[in-house]
């Protein structure tokens, strides 16, 4: 069974690169360009991993990140920003993100956390 992916990013070449970053791993990518189109995505259907832009126009990451793990606990969320400081790593941490990274995001360290998602995403549905 392929995961559900879901991309939130506002800027389009952030977007389209990190679904071409994921094109080679058993996955079904979705798209969505604001925090709001991303919730909407996930109450439509059941998604098991959101890479989460913090600043997002209509609904930031870090207000995405709480409504998913209200409504969705199961989803990952990894945060990415541009603008990080401990003290939003700690605060997203703490409500529940699977991880929190800094753009530019190391395609290398990001690959291997999807990679985790995916593999205990199989390890509990086996």
């Amino acid at each position: 069974m392929r995961l559900k992916v879901l991309i939130a990013e506002d800027e389009k070449n952030a977007r389209e690169g990190l679904k071409l970053l994921l094109r080679d791993r058993p996955l079904d990518i979705r798209l969505a360009a604001d925090g709001e189109e991303a919730l909407q995505i996930i109450r439509a259907e059941p998604i098991a991993l959101v890479l989460a832009d913090f600043k997002m126009p209509r609904l930031d990451g870090f207000e995405l990140l709480k409504r998913i793990k209200e409504e969705s606990p199961a989803t990952e969320v990894i945060i990415l920003t541009g603008h990080g400081t401990v003290e939003s790593a700690r605060d997203a941490m703490r409500h529940g993100a699977y991880y929190y990274l800094t753009k530019p995001v190391d395609i290398y360290e990001l690959s291997t956390l999807v990679d985790h998602v995916i593999l205990e995403s199989n390890l509990r549905d086996e």
